[in-house]
């Protein structure tokens, strides 16, 4: 464990006092977790004071709870920080923690007068908060030392061992015929994207002719449209300094989202995460994918689709939605619901892990 130590202009030269208190450094993704003050604007990682024969862990676990309702296993002491202003001695202890489980906020009176609430943010995002110590030099002293402890704290834990959370990464967003960017699959997807530390594009399509499953000649029209207007959304964005790009197609867009694939030199930089893909996305070679089809989808042939037998063809992960129709919904709000958070797992897990490299089929309730 490394000990680091910040002295204030104003300490004494001697301290007479000490306070102790432990932090939790909560990864989850490329995104930690902050108290947030809703009413000040002031940030700050979960922790608090270690109470009278309370040993440093537990009162880590406590004070994360306390403050954000995720309870946390957490790591040993991985870093000691000691302050020195006036006649006392700060010292912050800080624990990785794993997230096993949530519970009840339990704000003091003073949290629930600022309005604090927990959030996610990360990394780059958090280094340019708590770089803007200095600033606060004249107008805030308690936030300038604050931030100043909490930015020294996250370069000696992440400048090194986790400078992959700082790796570049872009996700593209291709959306449906009328399924924009806020429908729930591509909504919650851009959030789980950015919580992993991607930067996106979303595309936008317009002017495509009305819908009609089955038209092949539509169909086609409806591809280049999607297509050009992707190439077009596109044009500007140098992917050859991304080291890790991620596609997300909805229906038609995942048709022109798998020919930019195809079409791409860094093939083997591009996964693509596929909802209600259509046949024709098939024609084109590309590297990592996912699928998700739904049994009542008309757009492929309901129980009749071609879909999971292309996924098995290519060896790509595919996962069948009971009476899911092109939007994965069946109609029943509970179960639309749970089907919605369980997609959302396993696209995660394919974001994070690659764990869907190996194939298989499964029905997701």
């Amino acid at each position: 464990m490394k000990t680091v130590e910040i002295i204030g202009e104003n300490y004494f030269g001697k301290w007479t006092h000490v306070r102790s208190a432990c932090c939790g450094v909560v990864l989850k993704g490329a995104s930690i977790l902050l108290s947030y003050e809703t009413r000040t604007g002031q940030w700050m990682l979960p922790g608090g004071g270690l109470e009278p024969g309370e040993d440093e862990k537990n009162c880590c676990i406590r004070e994360v709870s306390e403050e954000t309702g995720f309870l946390i296993r957490p790591s040993d002491c991985v870093l000691e920080i000691d302050e020195y202003y006036e006649d006392t001695k700060y010292v912050s202890c800080y624990f990785f923690g794993e997230i096993v489980g949530k519970t009840e906020a339990c704000l003091t009176e003073r949290e629930k007068e600022v309005g604090m609430e927990p959030r996610f943010l990360p990394l780059p995002e958090i280094e340019e908060i708590f770089s803007q110590h200095a600033s606060f030099a004249q107008a805030d002293e308690m936030r300038r030392g604050m931030y100043l402890r909490e930015f020294t704290a996250l370069h000696e834990l992440l400048g090194d061992d986790l400078s992959f959370l700082r790796k570049k990464k872009l996700a593209v967003f291709f959306p449906g015929v009328g399924y924009t960017k806020d429908k729930p699959l591509l909504y919650y997807s851009r959030k789980l994207a950015a919580m992993y530390g991607y930067q996106e594009v979303v595309l936008e399509y317009s002017g495509f002719p009305e819908k009609r499953p089955g038209d092949s000649d539509r169909m086609k029209q409806m591809f280049q449209i999607a297509y050009e207007q992707s190439l077009e959304g596109l044009k500007g964005v140098d992917f050859s300094s991304v080291e890790d790009i991620l596609f997300v197609g909805k229906s038609i867009g995942t048709i022109a989202a798998a020919k930019i694939a195809s079409d791409s030199s860094l093939i083997d930089r591009i996964r693509l995460v596929l909802y209600t893909p259509l046949e024709r996305t098939f024609l084109y070679s590309f590297g990592k994918a996912v699928v998700f089809t739904g049994t009542d989808d008309p757009w492929v042939g309901r129980k009749e689709s071609l879909i999971p037998a292309l996924c098995s063809e290519r060896g790509i992960p595919c996962h069948i939605i009971p009476e899911g129709n092109h939007s994965l919904e069946c109609g029943d709000i509970d179960q639309d619901i749970g089907t919605l958070r369980e997609i959302l797992r396993k696209a995660e897990l394919f974001i994070k892990t690659f764990s869907a490299d190996e194939p298989h089929m499964e029905g997701v309730r």
